[in-house]
């Protein structure tokens, strides 16, 4: 024979808030209404905390995906900078190789 619990499991909220008014607050038949209210809230904090759970894995990814993005973006400027320290260099020799070249136009043949 099924409990009293089991036979409500079933039951629609206000079916459920209707056996609680059917005896007196503290009588057999209003406790198994009320322990078959909370059975689907305890699943539904039990749900919302996995999902909490979850969602704070999410945002340590993202923020070790944010520091790896830094780092990447921190080499990439540091390239950039020597690309253009080197751009530098091989244009000062350029304009060098001119200057020498018009100040003794007679070169070598």
């Amino acid at each position: 024979m099924p409990s009293p619990r089991e036979m409500l499991e079933h039951e629609s909220l206000a079916q459920l808030a209707d056996r609680m008014q059917e005896g007196p607050p503290n009588g057999p038949k209003f406790h198994a209404a009320l322990a078959e209210l909370e059975r689907p809230k305890a699943c539904w904090e039990q749900e919302a905390s996995e999902a909490a759970k979850e969602a704070a894995d999410a945002a340590k990814d993202s923020a070790h995906a944010a520091n790896d993005t830094a780092e990447y973006t921190k080499k990439n400027a540091r390239y950039m900078l020597w690309s253009v320290i080197a751009i530098l260099v091989t244009s000062f020799i350029s304009a060098l190789v001119n200057v020498l070249a018009w100040l003794f136009p007679g070169g070598h043949t």
